[in-house]
C-alpha cells in the first residue's frame, strides 16, 4: 500500500467539510490579504502598490474565495481597482493623528528658545552651534569669546505678499512659521493647491540653502514637498498641532513620496526619513513623537567631480548612498531668557 492510499484509509470516515464551515477561514484570508503588512526590517525602501501586486491579490481572491475563472473573472484580475495605500501612507496617518494630540501651545513673541544645532559635511568634522532667539525672530543672541551677544533687529518684517504666508516667505522666523502653517487649509487637496501657488511663484528656490534643495526639484510634485519640509523645519519651536497634522495628511496625497525607518540623525538618534526623490533628500522625523529633528542628503554617485578643497586638484564624488549632508535639532527648549539652557 503506497502513502496516498494510506491518507486516503486514514479519513475514509471524515466527511468533507461545508462550505458553510470553511466560510470563517476563508473570511479571515480575504481579511489578511486585503491588510497591508508592516515594514519587518530596517532601511527598506517602500513603494506603492504596483498593478501587476493587484493583480495577483484579484487573482488570489478569486482563487480562495471559488469564483469562476470566466471571462469576468479574468477581466476583473486584468484590471483591478485602484490600490493607493502605501506603507508610507499609512506612517503619515499614523504622524498625522500623533502629532494631532499634542498640546495646543502658542508661545508669546518675546518668549526666548534655546536650540543646538548640528551640521555635517562629507569629509568634516560635525559642528555644532548654541543660539538663542525670540518667537518673533526680533532678538538673538550667541556666545563669542565666552561673552553673550545679544542682537535686536529693527523695521517691520513683512512685505512679501498676502500674510501670513508671504510674511513668511519675505523673513522665516518661528513666529512666521507657525502663522503659515495655522493659515493652511485642514484639506489635503485644498492645502496643496495653496501650495502649489506659493511654489509656482518661487520656483526651485523654494527652500534655499536647505538640504531639500541640495538637488534641483523635478516638477511641482517635488516643489511642493521641499516648500513643506522647510516649513516644518522652521516651525521647530513650536507647530500648531491640528495644521501639522493636516501637512502629513497632505505629504501623503503627493505622488512619490516615500519612507525609511530604522536610519538615524547626525547625532545618533533614530529617525524616520522621508522624501520625495528618491531617497537623494529627506526630512527626519523621530518615530515616536513625529517632530521634525533633521534633514540629510546622499550621494547619487553620479555627479560631476568637486575640487578639494585647497588642494587645486579633482577629488570623486562620494559613492553612492554616502550622506553628504546632515543636520539636526539637537535640542530646542523655551527658555526664560537668553544664555539659559
Amino acid at each position: 500500500m503506497n502513502d496516498l492510499d494510506l491518507v486516503r484509509d486514514l479519513r475514509a470516515d471524515v466527511p468533507s467539510p461545508t462550505r458553510e464551515r470553511l466560510a470563517p477561514g476563508r473570511a479571515r484570508l480575504l481579511a489578511s490579504i486585503s491588510r497591508p503588512s508592516r515594514p519587518r526590517h530596517a532601511r527598506r525602501a517602500v513603494l506603492p502598490v504596483t498593478a501587476a501586486a493587484a493583480a495577483a491579490a484579484a487573482v488570489a481572491v478569486a482563487v480562495a474565495s471559488g469564483a469562476s475563472s470566466g471571462p469576468a473573472a479574468r477581466s476583473a484580475a486584468v484590471k483591478p481597482p485602484v490600490i493607493r495605500l502605501t506603507l508610507t501612507a499609512r506612517l503619515l496617518s499614523t504622524a498625522a493623528a500623533t502629532v494631532a494630540k499634542h498640546p495646543a501651545v502658542r508661545p508669546g513673541p518675546h518668549q526666548w528658545f534655546y536650540t543646538k544645532f548640528v551640521g555635517h559635511d562629507y569629509g568634516q568634522p560635525a559642528q555644532s552651534n548654541e543660539n538663542w532667539e525670540t518667537f518673533d525672530g526680533r532678538r538673538t543672541a550667541y556666545f563669542q569669546n565666552g561673552q553673550l551677544i545679544v542682537h535686536k533687529t529693527l523695521g517691520v518684517f513683512a512685505g512679501g505678499g498676502p500674510a501670513p504666508l508671504g510674511e513668511y516667505n519675505a523673513n522665516a522666523t518661528p513666529q512666521t512659521a507657525y502663522n503659515a502653517l495655522a493659515s493652511l487649509p485642514s484639506n489635503p487637496r485644498a492645502l496643496l493647491a495653496v501650495i502649489a501657488k506659493q511654489v509656482a511663484k518661487a520656483g526651485p528656490g523654494v527652500a534655499p540653502g536647505s538640504v531639500v534643495s541640495l538637488y534641483a526639484p523635478k516638477g511641482r510634485d517635488e516643489l511642493e514637498f521641499d516648500y513643506l519640509a522647510q516649513l516644518l523645519w522652521n516651525s521647530a519651536t513650536g507647530e500648531p498641532p491640528a495644521a501639522e497634522a493636516a501637512v502629513f495628511r497632505a505629504l501623503a496625497a503627493i505622488p512619490g513620496v516615500s519612507s525609511q525607518q530604522g536610519i538615524t540623525d547626525v547625532v545618533g538618534r533614530p529617525a524616520i526619513g522621508l522624501s520625495d526623490n528618491g531617497g537623494k533628500t529627506q526630512l527626519l522625523l523621530n518615530p515616536q513623537t513625529y517632530q521634525v529633528i533633521g534633514m540629510r542628503a546622499a550621494s547619487t554617485g553620479t555627479n560631476p567631480v568637486r575640487t578639494a578643497a585647497g588642494k587645486g586638484r579633482k577629488a570623486p564624488w562620494p559613492p553612492k548612498g554616502t550622506i553628504i549632508e546632515s543636520m539636526a535639532w539637537a535640542q530646542v527648549t523655551m527658555v526664560s531668557g537668553p544664555g539659559r539652557r
